[in-house]
């Protein structure tokens, strides 16, 4: 099956050099959309590895490892958003944590 060229086209826009899921070696910085951290990465690959969504391998979704991407994209941050609030209180933590029921 052949991949639209619109999503070609995307894919090239986000990756910034024109072949599709390649990376430039550059420095990114990247904001979660849920949490709001800020980090930055020596490369996104380096981001992607670590845990984080983002683009390439994640278009329009910026996500920490710490935020599942998934509940940004279906609107489901709710319970999650518990989390948030025990961070602010605790501070950050290092690993990722389940939501609570």
């Amino acid at each position: 099956m052949d991949i639209p060229k619109f999503l070609l086209e995307k894919a090239e826009a986000i990756a910034g050099n024109g072949k599709m899921m390649e990376v430039d070696n550059k420095p990114v910085t990247l904001k979660c959309m849920c949490c709001g951290h800020i980090e930055t990465f020596a490369n996104a690959i380096e981001a992607y590895n670590i845990g984080w969504d983002c683009p390439p391998f994640f278009t329009q979704i910026v996500c920490c490892n710490l935020c599942p991407g998934s509940f940004v994209a279906m609107g489901c941050t709710e319970k999650h958003a518990k989390a948030h609030e025990r961070w602010r209180a605790e501070g950050r933590p290092k690993d990722w944590e389940a939501p609570e029921e």
